[in-house]
């Protein structure tokens, strides 16, 4: 704007008709006001070598794909990416499940959507239950039991104290805000699943305890982690 200013003022300052130099600042004036009135450019999301359309979000550079917003991106890095366009639908180990169906598999399962009327009740076993029923492992139990150790049964066994819809397995406590068992390790507790390895550190369901810690592979002749 200061430039605008210094540019007219040393045009104004040269000998010119009265006519000429009103016609001058009226079109400089007008121009100006025309500049600041036109809308802005959109900012188009850049995916890789493409320009995302209005409307979508870049899903995958790599491949250059978009996705509705509307939809779900099923991205897996460089190995593949698609879209689940339909509303309320879950990408599901390289699958797409119906509106409103629950994924119960990691990326590197077999794709498993539970039936509707069904939840996921254990992503790691694949087990998909009634919504009514009470989740136990791989089992379902019937609504009003107790899970015990993968096992429905109607009461806890002497020694174990009933949690939510489970019963607390020996050294366990119930944590009552959650209402979930948990393993005192360390200085703090373990999820119901998980293991306490060396009383010291939580382990994973899928993976094992070996004396220098939680391994993917299992532990080998000495007690220690299987390299990957």
């Amino acid at each position: 704007m200061a430039q605008w200013f210094d540019d007219l003022s040393r045009m104004l300052a040269s000998p010119m008709p009265r006519r000429r130099a009103l016609l001058i600042i009226a079109g400089t004036v007008v121009s100006t006001a025309l500049a600041s009135l036109r809308p802005a450019r959109a900012q188009v999301p850049t995916c890789g070598s493409v320009d995302c359309p209005p409307g979508q979000s870049c899903c995958n550079s790599t491949f250059g794909l978009c996705c509705p917003d509307t939809g779900t991106c099923c991205s897996f890095g460089t190995a593949a990416a698609f879209c689940c366009t339909a509303a309320g639908q879950a990408c599901c180990a390289g699958f797409c499940c119906p509106t409103q169906q629950q994924c119960c598999a990691t990326s590197e399962q077999t794709p498993l959507c539970c039936p509707d009327g069904y939840k996921c009740c254990d992503v790691a076993r694949g087990t998909c239950c009634p919504v009514n029923s009470v989740c136990c492992g791989s089992t379902c139990c019937p609504a009003g039991q107790l899970c015990n150790g993968g096992t429905c049964v109607d009461q806890c066994p002497a020694g174990q104290v009933p949690c939510g819809t489970n019963c607390c397995g020996p050294g366990q406590i119930c944590d009552q805000p959650t209402q979930t068992c948990r393993t005192p390790c360390g200085a703090g507790f373990c999820n119901p699943d998980d293991l306490c390895c060396n009383d010291t550190v939580c382990c994973p369901f899928s993976t094992s305890c070996c004396l220098d810690g939680c391994c993917q592979l299992g532990c080998d002749v000495d007690g220690l982690c299987i390299p990957f």
